[in-house]
């Protein structure tokens, strides 16, 4: 299976930076994280040579690599090449300014997306309800439309790392209404196979 970065050619100056800010990063994360390079190849499913290879520059570092090295190390692309949105087709990128936990605090970091991704949208004809993982009730009032995303959809620059959804959109077996369920009732639906459809639930909006 392929995939659009697969298509992707760096030129050797693109090459140099890349491997200098890929060297930089190693570095810090494994002072940080006491991590080793068997333990980075195999997660990456390669052997610790072949990790060695791309670290000390035998190795031409593809896109593909970069990407799925990110992926393992949870950390954004930008760290090891800032410009890379500028080389992923079919994405674009919008500047994070603020957690939610910190509005005074500003960090300009990027967040690289898919434009292309499809929504899909259920509109909520009558007032529905949920219990969240803490204990909370949500409600999606009538009117409102539940956003939702496929569940092999990653939605973001990293197409092989899932969403760690809390809320999902459901069809129970033998029911014809959508229904919405925290993460830890989805589990136990999905095992036992007790669901038509299911979707992951990324937003309400109020019409």
């Amino acid at each position: 299976m392929t995939h659009p970065t697969d298509n992707v050619t760096l030129s050797p100056t693109e090459q140099a930076k890349i491997l200098e800010g890929f060297n930089t990063v190693w570095k810090r994360e494994k002072t940080n994280r006491k991590l080793k390079q068997s333990d980075i190849a195999e997660a990456m499913g390669m052997r610790q040579a072949s990790f060695s290879g791309y670290l000390n520059g035998k190795t031409p570092i593809s896109m593909k690599f970069l990407i799925r090295l990110c992926n393992v190390l949870r950390i954004p692309p930008q760290d090891i090449y800032p410009p890379i949105s500028e080389l992923l087709p079919n994405r674009r990128h919008s500047t994070v300014k603020w957690k939610t936990s910190d509005a005074i605090t500003e960090f300009n970091d990027v967040l690289i997306y898919n434009p292309s991704i499809e929504w899909t949208s259920i509109v909520v004809d009558k007032p529905i309800s949920w219990k969240l993982v803490n204990g909370d009730t949500m409600r999606a009032p009538e009117g409102s439309t539940l956003a939702c995303l496929e569940i092999e959809e990653d939605g973001q620059w990293s197409w092989n790392k899932k969403i760690k959804a809390d809320n999902f959109v459901v069809q129970f077996q033998g029911s014809s209404e959508w229904t919405v369920v925290n993460r830890l009732h989805y589990a136990v639906l999905a095992e036992d196979n007790a669901l038509v459809k299911a979707f992951i639930l990324m937003g309400i909006r109020l019409l």
